[in-house]
């Protein structure tokens, strides 16, 4: 019996031995099949990936010392790329600016603090967000926004509660909740 090459078994022939082309074409499909993976794919080994295919305009990280990844596409338009404490890549989604107003008549106490809770669609019980006066707020809705001396209340899935440690508001306040996509 012919002895076989170690890394792809291919037939080797003695000096002794009758000439079998169906050897010959074994070993030339061997080779053939072999020299097409290698077209297509460099070995990390080598400085390549070790894929025969990728997904079009995904980025590629390595994820190992050893192996490359393709980062999936961001969930949500016009997020940013962000970087782990391990150095790996995600995608963090841009902040969301909801403009709400706070309606005197909902506050819920009789003296400090006063409650108010705030339905608002993307709080989540870890999620960061800023509650800010709108643009467009007047002195006197301001002044009322001052004087209350509204703190963070907590937050739950959906909603954030407010407390007031001053005079309960009078009128409406409107505030901008920005919903964090940074952290």
């Amino acid at each position: 019996m012919a002895p076989e090459t170690s890394n792809y078994k291919l037939k080797q022939p003695l000096e002794t031995d009758f000439y079998n082309i169906e050897d010959y074409n074994k070993n030339l499909e061997k080779i053939d099949t072999q020299m097409k993976l290698n077209a297509n794919t460099v070995m990390v080994s080598r400085g390549g990936t070790g894929k025969t295919s990728w997904s079009a305009s995904r980025l590629i990280y390595p994820s190992t010392s050893t192996a490359l990844t393709q980062l999936s596409y961001p969930s949500k338009a016009r997020s940013f790329l962000r970087q782990n404490t391990a150095g790996a890549p995600y995608w963090s989604a841009p902040s969301t600016t909801l403009k709400e107003n706070l309606i005197s008549t909902e506050w819920i106490g009789s003296e400090p603090p006063f409650t108010y809770t705030l339905s608002v669609e993307g709080v989540t019980t870890s999620s960061n967000q800023d509650i800010l006066p709108d643009v467009n707020i007047t002195e006197e809705e301001l002044n009322a926004l001052q004087a209350a001396n509204i703190q963070d209340g907590g937050q739950s899935s959906g909603s954030i509660t407010l407390k007031a440690w001053g005079y309960k508001p009078d009128r409406n306040i409107p505030i901008r909740v920005i919903i964090r996509g940074d952290t």
